[in-house]
């Protein structure tokens, strides 16, 4: 098998609704990320346990070709290696789904709808003391936050998505407020070409 990509795969897909939908997106992700196999999905709760909700979580057990007399007794039969770990992410917003898969270690991806933030948005559940929505450490001597700092519904949406797709790193989720995310901070940040009205933020393991 090759060697583990260095940078996480991401994909969109639109049209998908429910989890089972989603679930399946992301199995044939995994899939297409590694290969013939079996892939299994789910999701765990860091704070309840629950696997109804939470991080999805996936493994992979790729296909082995196995000789003579192995499998149904045909001659040729499919074995399954040893599950192993796949780390994924995956975000909806205004109808799409987008999927995150890598090798390395943790992953995160975030995806917000521009208008929604703008209607929902406050300093106050968003940015760390000091912080600009931009990342940057935007107060100035009064403690008022910098008038030149970039203000507008986009940015407000990707710096939303960046903190979102830093939890979702670290596997907690909004269950740790955005407060307590520092952009600046944070390093493997990448953003995402997105649908129209949409922002998008990978934060790729470390």
């Amino acid at each position: 098998m090759s060697a583990p990509q260095e940078t996480p795969a991401v994909a969109w897909h639109d049209g998908a609704s429910g989890d089972e939908q989603v679930d399946t997106l992301l199995r044939r992700h995994v899939l297409a990320v590694l290969g013939p196999g079996v892939v299994t999905v789910g999701r765990l709760c860091p704070g309840c346990g629950s696997d109804l909700h939470g991080r999805p979580w996936a493994t992979h057990a790729r296909d082995r070709r196995a000789g003579v007399g192995a499998g149904n007794g045909s001659g040729t039969g499919i074995r399954h290696t040893r599950p192993r770990e796949v780390w994924v992410s995956l975000a909806r917003a205004g109808g799409y789904v987008v999927t995150a898969v890598s090798l390395r270690g943790p992953v995160g991806v975030d995806a917000e709808v521009v208008q929604d933030v703008a209607h929902g948005w406050s300093d106050a559940v968003v940015l760390a003391d000091g912080e600009s929505v931009d990342g940057s450490a935007g107060a100035s001597a009064d403690g008022e936050a910098d008038p030149g700092a970039a203000r507008d519904d986009r940015a407000r949406a990707r710096c939303w998505a960046a903190k979102e797709a830093v939890l979702k790193r670290r596997g907690t989720g909004l269950a740790t407020p955005m407060t307590h995310v520092r952009l600046a901070e944070e390093s493997g940040l990448t953003d995402l070409p997105a649908p129209p009205g949409l922002v998008a933020v990978l934060a790729a393991p470390h």
